[in-house]
């Protein structure tokens, strides 16, 4: 479809421009809908449930979950 073809495309351009990974959020259908639709060779999908979460592994260099610090 119009959409699926839209979302591909975007992605193969940010990674033209060097994007190594995506972070896709929503319900359990959509996200694999969304990274099926994103697998590109060479590219990290990742999923989550939580916004929060998908932007503080977006922004850790490496892909990891970003350090928690639990000092008090």
């Amino acid at each position: 479809d119009a959409g699926r073809r839209a979302l591909r495309e975007s992605a193969q351009i940010a990674v033209a421009r060097g994007v190594k990974r995506f972070a896709v959020v929503g319900e359990r259908s959509k996200r694999q809908y969304l990274k099926r639709t994103i697998n590109i060779d060479g590219v990290t999908v990742e999923s989550f449930n939580d916004p929060e979460t998908a932007s503080g592994w977006a922004r850790t260099p490496s892909g990891r979950s970003p350090q928690v610090d639990s000092t008090i």
